[in-house]
């Protein structure tokens, strides 16, 4: 391997031009999983294990990607091992992942979203999270100008499968 081929630290088999990313703020998500599971991380945190990131101190991109809407869509629209609904295995590759629409939001919709979230991550096992979770399904539903009708569809598909919504 040629000397201008490798990175700038020993362990490098490459140059990592994203490098100082991994100190940033960050989303965190899984390359294979049942369901999404997105985390949030400020703490410079390294995986040992396939994962991808996204760089972002955006906390309403989080209520988006780890929300109802996301998985379904993903479910539907992604590589999938097996059947995605019977507990089959979803491919969250960064070609699936960038073809999702993320919604345009407002600022107060941002702020809206981000305080949800961070209400989730101050306490995680509070009793309150499933119904600040449907607060932002709501909020996300909105953002994407379904009706009553398609909300109704998405989380019929979810009692269907016998999987919480």
């Amino acid at each position: 391997m040629r000397r201008a081929d490798r990175g700038i630290f020993y362990w490098e088999l490459r140059s990592c031009a994203y490098y100082a990313e991994f100190d940033e703020p960050k989303i965190v998500y899984p390359t294979l999983a049942r369901y999404f599971n997105a985390f949030y991380d400020t703490t410079g945190a390294l995986s040992v294990n396939s994962t991808f990131f996204i760089p972002t101190a955006d906390l309403s991109l989080l209520a988006i990607l780890n929300g109802t809407l996301f998985d379904w869509y993903a479910r539907y629209r992604f590589q999938t091992l097996n059947n995605p609904w019977t507990g089959g295995g979803l491919d969250f590759f960064t070609q699936y992942m960038e073809r999702f629409p993320i919604a345009d939001r407002t600022s107060p919709q941002k702020t809206e979203l981000s305080r949800l979230v961070e209400q989730i991550l101050a306490n995680p096992e509070s009793a309150e999270v499933p119904a600040l979770e449907k607060e932002i399904d709501a909020l996300v539903y909105q953002l994407y100008g379904l009706s009553a009708e398609e909300i109704a569809l998405i989380e019929q598909t979810y009692r269907d499968a016998g999987m919480a919504v």
